[in-house]
């Protein structure tokens, strides 16, 4: 198995790969995760053309607490919203944390699949050919045929790309930036910020 087939991708730097795989899918994309949040959820259904099938395999909201449960709820409905052919399902105890593109390209995450651990937090993704993962289309599909469907729709009807493009003009417009790195953002889809140290509080810093 060639080492070339591999690549370990580092916070900061996740999301963009991300963003540049789902823009160029032309089939499918297979999301595994126990929640997901709105975030990752707009990036995806931002950049994915409606003919590509989005199927989408989370925990049940109602195993999740609080804010987990509430944005997977929200991730849900964003991606059943993208397009007819959008499929969600659930899996009690679902522990894996994969994206599939295009049955090409495999990611495998150490954090859920959130906007913000992908920007931040110190886990580390790998993103592979998935033919070099001996079994790994196998597994995820067993998965898939394991959990229930459910109607994401169900709950508070579709969204619309409109609001879709308002939630990512939200999120840019929120960021401390300045006014180049803000334009970046909103023309460049595959552009994202490191994390800032917070300034200090009632001083200047050292």
């Amino acid at each position: 198995m060639s080492s070339e087939s591999f690549m370990c991708v580092g916070p900061g730097e996740a999301l963009a790969y991300l963003r540049g795989d789902v823009r160029r899918a032309s089939k499918s994309l297979l999301i595994v995760a126990p929640e997901v949040d709105d975030r990752f959820a707009t990036e995806v259904v931002l950049r994915a053309d409606r003919q590509v099938r989005i199927r989408l395999l989370v925990r049940p909201p109602d195993e999740l607490l609080g804010l987990s449960s509430r944005e997977t709820r929200a991730a849900i409905r964003r991606i059943a919203g993208h397009a007819a052919n959008s499929e969600i399902r659930c899996l009690s105890g679902l522990a894996a944390v994969c994206l599939v593109v295009d049955d090409c390209v495999l990611y495998l995450g150490s954090e859920a699949w959130s906007a913000g651990s992908l920007e931040k937090d110190t886990g580390i993704v790998i993103r592979a050919a998935i033919e070099a993962v001996g079994g790994a289309t196998d597994l995820l599909e067993r998965l898939w045929e394991r959990a229930r469907p459910l109607d994401g729709r169900d709950s508070s009807g579709d969204v619309t790309r409109a609001e879709v493009v308002s939630k990512a003009e939200t999120d840019v417009s929120d960021m401390d930036l300045d006014p180049l790195a803000r334009r970046a953002l909103q023309e460049n889809p595959k552009a994202f910020v490191l994390g800032k140290k917070p300034r200090p509080r009632g001083g200047k810093s050292g």
